[in-house]
């Protein structure tokens, strides 16, 4: 709807309008008879016939003889074309006479504004006749059109699309941004209704209920302020824009001015950004190990579950802390230099190559640690982080496979028969002094080799085959039952022996212990 809009002609107070829009106005019916005049209005029409209202506006301005020139037939066609198109009609200045107070004749000029107003289903019910008073019109005439040709070169050159609006909602500024973002010409848009070209329909009410309330009152919510909302294109497309509004104040009328810069990319970056951080938090707490993100000054940024749970600290007590706080206070001073290094060439790296780290809980209680670093760069400067592994457990099973080897070594070393341990390949991984000793090796000559080097040359193929035969079904059992078996020392002799084949299950697989 052009101009301002009512459900019916009693919706509308006259007074109420006539205050929201300080000026020289007339509210005319359709048969251009005065409905309601302002103040100021009655002071430069004075003298009139008796009480404006009900009187035809033409036969006003007759009597009061205000112009220089008839402007009547002007005015008649202005009138006449706002009832015909339902569209502003705005007139040139036109000049008249006035005296100061002190006696001096002065010249102004005073431009006509009509403005329809329709009701809501479009039916045009009055206009709003309105003067705008200028001093000196030829000299304001030629100033307003150097001051709109520099505007609107500026505005044309502007990246961000401006829009003007009027207190009827009409558009009457529109720039060559706002032809491009929007999708019509500067010709189709001036003295559109703004809602009906830029504003999706779901949000045409609110337009309209903030129009009427600022007129009203002054104030409105958006104004003077940069706010996100949705606009429409000309084929009827939606996109996100960012609006920023002011409202200005000349000769009595108020025109709202918006810059308007669309968002969609910035919106869409924002959203994948927003995804991003949401995989990497997800990826970040779904993580085995505990991981602690700190900024180039070892100041926590980000932690996981994982890290609460090793290191006992909430997560608000960690974020916006140095990282020492979890290393053991003796280490502290040691640590920060290592951080600064590593600050100057950060790359992926393990933290301690070949050292004993270790972190510190919140009781105190220090741990075992394994850390991986890894640098991140990001807009806002370098983060480090840290994948943070507690090896306590492996550490302890670390110990317990020393000690157990130790002991098996010891139990080896203490056998009566010579001990050859291979793999499931044959490979010999261990033997004990008892076989240096009878087949006259040293040890280093035998392991990484295959067992057949203690077999006769006669018989290394045969044994080959039955030792493939033994993986495919190990089990504890005598070697060659009902055979007689042979030995090869180093120096090539042969001997007799007994042999007990054993299997050995381990994490690495299958090892044979054959005590000879």
């Amino acid at each position: 709807m052009s101009g301002l809009n009512a459900t019916n002609d009693g919706d509308l107070d006259w007074t109420k309008v006539l205050l929201a829009m300080p000026g020289a106005l007339a509210i005319l019916h359709t048969d251009l008879t005065i409905a309601a005049v302002s103040e100021r209005f009655l002071q430069i029409v004075e003298p009139s016939p008796g009480p404006l209202v009900g009187q035809d506006l033409l036969k006003v301005y007759g009597y009061a003889d205000l112009f220089v020139t008839d402007i009547e037939p002007a005015l008649r066609s202005s009138l006449e074309q706002v009832l015909r198109l339902g569209e502003q009609q705005v007139l040139a200045p036109s000049p008249v006479m006035r005296r100061r107070s002190d006696g001096d004749p002065a010249a102004i000029g005073l431009r006509m504004v009509n403005r329809p107003v329709k009701s809501a289903s479009g039916r045009l019910t009055h206009i709003i006749h309105q003067l705008e008073e200028m001093e000196d019109p030829d000299r304001t005439t030629r100033d307003e059109g150097r001051m709109n040709e520099q505007l609107r070169a500026a505005l044309d050159n502007a990246v961000d699309a401006f829009v003007a609006m009027d207190a009827g909602g009409l558009i009457t500024g529109w720039n060559a941004a706002a032809e491009d973002m929007f999708g019509w010409s500067r010709k189709e848009a001036m003295g559109r209704s703004l809602d009906e070209t830029i504003i999706p329909p779901n949000h045409r009410a609110a337009h309209e209920r903030g129009l009427r309330h600022y007129l009203a009152t002054g104030e409105g919510p958006i104004l003077n302020k940069r706010v996100e909302i949705e606009a429409q294109r000309r084929d009827g497309s939606l996109f996100p824009v960012e609006l920023s509004i002011r409202p200005t104040r000349s000769h009595g009328t108020v025109t709202f001015n918006a810059f308007l810069t669309d968002i969609t990319e910035r919106r869409q970056a924002k959203e994948e950004m927003a995804h991003a951080e949401e995989r990497f938090r997800l990826l970040l707490g779904s993580a085995p190990d505990a991981m602690v993100i700190a900024d180039a000054k070892g100041i926590i940024q980000l932690v996981n579950a994982q890290t609460e749970r090793i290191f006992g600290y909430d997560r608000s007590e960690l974020i916006g802390q140095p990282v020492e706080l979890l290393v053991p206070a003796r280490l502290a001073h040691r640590h920060k230099e290592h951080r600064h290094r590593y600050g100057a060439d950060p790359k992926v790296r393990m933290m301690g190559h070949d050292m004993e780290l270790q972190g510190r809980r919140k009781d105190g209680t220090e741990f075992p640690v394994e850390i991986a670093l890894s640098p991140l760069e990001t807009e806002g400067g370098l983060l480090v982080s840290a994948a943070v592994r507690d090896v306590s457990q492996r550490k302890i099973a670390e110990k317990n496979v020393r000690e157990a080897e130790q002991r098996f070594r010891l139990l080896l070393g203490s056998a009566p028969d010579a001990m050859v341990i291979t793999d499931d390949q044959g490979i010999i991984q261990l033997v004990n002094e008892q076989t240096e000793r009878l087949f006259g090796y040293k040890r280093e000559e035998l392991v990484g080799h295959t067992v057949e080097i203690l077999v006769p040359g006669h018989v290394a193929h045969a044994h080959v085959a039955h030792r493939k035969a033994y993986g495919a079904d190990p089990k504890v059992r005598m070697m060659g039952h009902g055979l007689e078996l042979q030995g090869r020392r180093k120096d090539g002799t042969e001997f007799p022996v007994e042999i007990s084949l054993s299997p050995l299950r381990t994490e690495s697989g299958l090892l044979v212990s054959a005590a000879v």
